[in-house]
């Protein structure tokens, strides 16, 4: 009962990803940079380019997701079950449609592959960089 809320909040969190790849994808110039481009193929290093960006939204949505969490709702537990709770919504549904899409023929694929891995661990990720931990050096 008491995990709940992450849940909740990480369904919340599916529904900002998406949102925010589809206003990315809308608006990006990146997206309109790789359209102008006469000789772009599968093997171009111009979608490395791509493959920050959409991993960088990432990191920055999971970031302000797991800030949301900690502060708003800070009489809920803040431990790893929780985030691996939040991050379980968008695990599931992302092995489930891009487990067969892994391919290492190109680099657009390759790219893909990275951003799908930094969706996967990102929450747990920034946990651990989030969490409070005793400080075992004191400065006298």
């Amino acid at each position: 009962m008491r995990y709940i809320p992450a849940l909740l909040l990480g369904l919340v969190y599916f529904y900002v990803l998406n949102y925010a790849f589809y206003f990315a994808g809308k608006y990006s110039p990146i997206i309109d940079y790789l359209g102008a481009n006469p000789n772009l193929n599968h093997n171009s290093s111009e979608y490395w380019l791509l493959g920050v960006h959409d991993a960088m939204l990432i990191i920055i949505v999971s970031t302000l997701m797991l800030t949301i969490y900690r502060y708003l709702l800070a009489k809920f537990p803040f431990n790893l079950l929780a985030i691996v709770l939040m991050q379980l919504v968008v695990f599931t549904p992302n092995v489930m449609f891009t487990i067969a899409l892994f391919d290492f023929d190109s680099v657009k694929s390759i790219s893909g592959i990275i951003v799908n891995v930094t969706s996967l661990i990102s929450l747990p990720l920034i946990y651990l960089v989030m969490r409070k931990k005793p400080s075992s050096f004191t400065v006298k």
